[in-house]
């Protein structure tokens, strides 16, 4: 199987910016700069001048049911070395599927433009399945390779997060395994 991702990154950046619109009623003002975070959410309601970021990253699959988020190196240093609150929340999807999104939502007959909207339902909500973390507990995971790294350059990429999805009847189990090296702790709250 070819590497692909399992949701396009686009498709997460939009739906994040109708999600954020639609919680603050339209009046969150985004912007989405040519370099940089993927969105850069402005001038909050009731919190005027608060800003947040968000990096959004996808899932690539690996082979069916193995799914790797990797985060360039270069990028997070960058990013670690901002003032806290400039620095952006690394946002991703945690999958509970196998391979491409679009597949598995048609499978089970489901539009996959509808998962953006979907409020209830058994956890075909983008939202239900994305992990966000900060910049922070990222660099942590990878602290090892980003000292290593030790620079703003671009390129390396290191893996983040591989979630490894079976399906047992009507069960589904996502294992986590955090960082790229051996014995790699899961993120601090």
């Amino acid at each position: 199987m070819p590497r692909s991702v399992s949701v396009p990154e686009k498709t997460l950046e939009h739906w994040s910016s109708q999600y954020v619109i639609y919680l603050y009623r339209s009046k969150a003002a985004l912007w989405w700069p040519a370099s940089g975070q993927d969105i850069d959410v402005r001038w909050l309601p009731v919190r005027p001048g608060k800003a947040v970021q968000l990096e959004l990253k996808t899932t690539t699959v690996v082979r069916p049911g193995v799914h790797d988020v990797m985060v360039d190196l270069g990028q997070l240093w960058e990013y670690r070395n901002r003032r806290p609150g400039w620095q952006p929340f690394y946002a991703f999807p945690r999958p509970d599927w196998k391979g491409d999104l679009a597949v598995e939502a048609l499978a089970d007959g489901r539009a996959v433009t509808e998962l953006a909207f979907a409020r209830s339902g058994s956890g075909w909500w983008f939202a239900d399945w994305m992990v966000v973390l900060t910049t922070a507990q990222v660099a942590a995971i990878l602290h090892r390779d980003l000292a290593a790294h030790g620079s703003e350059r671009r390129g390396p990429k290191r893996r983040l997060v591989r979630f490894e999805v079976s399906h047992s009847g009507a069960t589904t189990t996502v294992k986590a395994t955090w960082g790229s090296r051996k014995n790699p702790a899961p993120p601090r709250r």
